[in-house]
């Protein structure tokens, strides 16, 4: 019976294989399509924007992220492409932006949507005075 469960292991990675092959891969844009992005929660509780703990250290930075988005304008993945210099702050800028509505993206002469992936700045400041 062990083999038989094996047999079927290494067929189903197969077929995933397989599967994963045919899936178009994403346009790369240097930059977010035209539309709107809409800062918010697609769950809930939502994470602090800015850490606690950056503020009370007043930290600022800007992280630089890539962006995978689908065909819904939903991000499907978001990874740090130049960290800010803290590691709460790149943590905080990819959890909130992973809530995000971004644009759904049309290629030229196309009526179909397409995922995609995008750069994405995102830039942590304090402006003075600190609310608790």
């Amino acid at each position: 019976m062990p083999v038989l469960r094996y047999i079927g292991l290494i067929a189903s990675l197969l077929c995933f294989d397989h599967a994963l092959a045919a899936v178009e891969p994403c346009d790369e844009l240097a930059q977010m399509p035209p539309g709107e992005v809409i800062p918010g929660c697609r769950t809930q509780p939502c994470a602090p924007w800015y850490p606690m703990s950056a503020i009370r250290e007043r930290r600022e930075g800007r992280v630089a992220l890539m962006v995978a988005v689908d065909t819904e304008g939903n991000a499907t993945s978001v990874s740090v492409t130049t960290s800010s210099g803290s590691f709460d702050l790149d943590q905080a800028a990819a959890r909130n932006v992973e809530r995000y509505a971004f644009p759904v993206y049309f290629p030229p002469g196309s009526e179909s949507p397409r995922c995609y992936r995008a750069p994405f700045p995102i830039n942590f400041e304090l402006h003075g005075a600190v609310k608790h």
